[in-house]
């Protein structure tokens, strides 16, 4: 992060005053089965997030995963807030708005990527998943 402050010296004052944080968010996973969320979650998401969650599984096993909320907000084309979820027998495919998933995913290897987007306004709860590895 860079922060810069250019004054032209005409009017001098007292400056500024600046804080900063950072959100957590994304990770790896390898444990059998594991529940993870949105930042916040169930509270709303921060605006401009970028998370990467990835699974690995041993050699051997799938992921399958279910979400059990999932409330983003929404949009036609999913431009905005979005999860796209990768190496899953369904093609990678932005989702968003409220969906009900009537089945969950499955990967069709031993690993398995979660990438969520957040835009710079709109928040929404966000949502809950938990996957478990299967033979």
């Amino acid at each position: 992060m860079l922060v810069e402050f250019v004054s032209d010296g005409v009017v001098t004052g007292t400056g500024f005053k600046a804080t900063y944080g950072s959100v957590q968010c994304g990770g790896a996973f390898y444990a059998p089965n594991k529940t993870f969320t949105t930042p916040g979650y169930p509270a709303n998401y921060d605006t401009n997030l970028d998370c990467t969650w990835t699974i690995t599984a041993p050699v051997g096993y799938k992921i399958s995963l279910n979400m059990s909320d999932f409330e983003l907000e929404n949009n036609r084309y999913c431009m905005y807030d979005y999860v796209i979820i990768y190496n899953t027998t369904r093609t990678p495919v932005p989702y968003c708005g409220s969906i009900k998933f009537s089945s969950g995913f499955v990967s069709t290897a031993n690993s398995m990527m979660i990438r969520f987007h957040s835009d710079r306004s709109n928040v929404n709860r966000g949502f809950s998943a938990t996957y478990r590895f299967v033979k």
